[in-house]
């Protein structure tokens, strides 16, 4: 047993290692591309994104949706920002505002040494004003500007690192700005989804019922799916949890290690995330996998070690895929970047107090169903969820007592999974409840779904 053990964490550290370089070696290809060859686009493109900027609500009346341009104007001025003289160095780096002659100063990646992070009872709302003359935080609006100006005048720069991340968007980026700018990238982007969600669909329906079809389906309409097209930073984490939906919807049988493939999501996700809504990597397929082995009818005990099996091998993936970059840059790029990630991890963990207001777990769960999923989302999904009760009911009039227990019993995954975005929040309560609230209430699609599909299955006599 404890050899078979050891062979694996040997076989998934192995795997981590190989990804992250097969993922240098792609940022340092695509990083060849200079500047002159993208400019035009990128110059189009900054256009774009301050104009959408100047209208971010978006959406029908009832339920206006923030959309994040500010993340766009950064992703698309860092894919622009590469330095293909030094291609591994500048992808590793990931500066934006540079354009080598013009800059005059560089700072590394955002530092909060000034915020009293021991102290979970200091107001950090005034904070945020010398975070952005730092150089270390930006605006929404600011981030868009700057971008403008930097490709409309040649006036001196200050470049700011962002090296804590991979940045792997710009393995895809930098080659279609090549032929396209931020708008037709948009389109580009909204085809791919759809195409995605298509096929999902298709194969939940022709794999289980329509009923399924329609339950993914109402997760992804209920989180404004169509909208996050728009936003290339944003809609990443969706199309890699659909893409691997899909694969383990056709290969589930012949899948020897389902670890492994988790792992390799998780790892997808640091890679090309920055840090939007990752969990949805994990809890999307893990919810088809719970639907694959309900089917397949496996023994509980097993279920439960392959279970625990995902959890650790994305945790694995995702956080040991972060970890390599940090190692990368301390090793080879001369910037010890630990002690940053530190304070990141305390600052985004933290239940802090802005104004009068203190983001706990509760309040941080509080502010995604009142303020961002919103009153008329969450009676939608109780009216559908009571429908499919009525539904399963009125079939299966001869339901046992002892059915509908084995029933529960069966449906703890699903319980379980249904639990993550909440697990999620209470970790990341800052970035969850105040800098992006507006974008992290997508990851409640995971207890959308799991609550539909226990409505679904608790009254089941199949």
């Amino acid at each position: 047993m404890l050899k078979m053990i050891s062979k694996n964490v040997i076989k998934y550290v192995f795997t981590v290692i190989v990804l992250c370089c097969i993922y240098i070696v792609l940022l340092t290809v695509t990083g060849l591309i200079p500047q002159e060859a993208l400019e035009e686009n990128v110059r189009r493109s900054s256009e774009e994104i301050l104009d959408m900027s100047r209208s971010k609500y978006m959406g029908i009346s009832y339920q206006r949706e923030y959309l994040c341009f500010f993340n766009e104007a950064l992703i698309t001025n860092i894919s622009y920002s590469v330095d293909n003289s030094s291609p591994f160095l500048s992808s590793m780096l990931a500066r934006r505002n540079y354009i080598k002659e013009r800059v005059v100063k560089e700072y590394p990646d955002a530092s909060y040494d000034f915020i009293i992070l021991s102290d979970e009872n200091a107001d950090i709302s005034n904070h945020y004003d010398l975070m952005e003359s730092a150089g270390s935080f930006t605006t929404d609006i600011a981030q868009e500007q700057y971008f403008y100006d930097m490709m409309h005048n040649d006036s001196p720069l200050e470049s700011y690192e962002y090296s804590r991340y991979w940045h792997g968007y710009m393995v895809f980026l930098r080659p279609l700005l090549l032929f396209f700018d931020h708008s037709q990238i948009q389109i580009i982007s909204a085809v791919v989804t759809f195409i995605l969600c298509a096929t999902f669909l298709f194969f939940i329906y022709r794999k289980f019922h329509l009923a399924y079809a329609i339950t993914f389906a109402f997760g992804f309409l209920c989180i404004n799916l169509h909208l996050a097209t728009l936003c290339i930073n944003e809609i990443l984490v969706f199309d890699i949890a659909i893409f691997f939906s899909i694969y383990l919807l056709l290969r589930y049988e012949k899948i020897k290690d389902i670890g492994l493939l988790f792992l390799i999501a998780g790892s997808f996700t640091c890679f090309f995330d920055l840090l939007t809504a990752p969990i949805v990597t994990l809890g999307i397929p893990l919810t088809v996998y719970c639907l694959l082995s309900y089917k397949e009818e496996k023994k509980f005990t097993l279920r439960m070690v392959e279970y625990i099996k995902i959890l650790l091998c994305w945790s694995f993936g995702y956080l040991g895929t972060w970890f390599i970059k940090w190692l990368v840059l301390c090793l080879f790029c001369n910037r010890n970047i630990f002690m940053q990630v530190i304070e990141q991890i305390q600052f985004r963990s933290s239940a802090i107090l802005y104004g009068n207001e203190k983001f706990t777990e509760l309040k941080v769960i509080q502010k995604q169903f009142n303020e961002n999923f919103g009153m008329y989302r969450t009676c939608a999904v109780f009216i559908l969820m009571c429908i499919y009760l009525i539904i399963e009911v009125n079939k299966n009039k001869t339901l046992t007592k002892n059915t509908i227990k084995n029933n529960a019993i069966q449906c703890i995954f699903f319980f379980f999974t249904m639990c993550l975005p909440f697990i999620w929040y209470s970790i990341v309560k800052e970035h969850s409840s105040f800098s992006f609230h507006f974008f992290t209430y997508r990851i409640l699609i995971i207890f959308i779904l799991n609550i539909q599909i226990i409505a679904l299955k608790i009254f089941n006599n199949h």
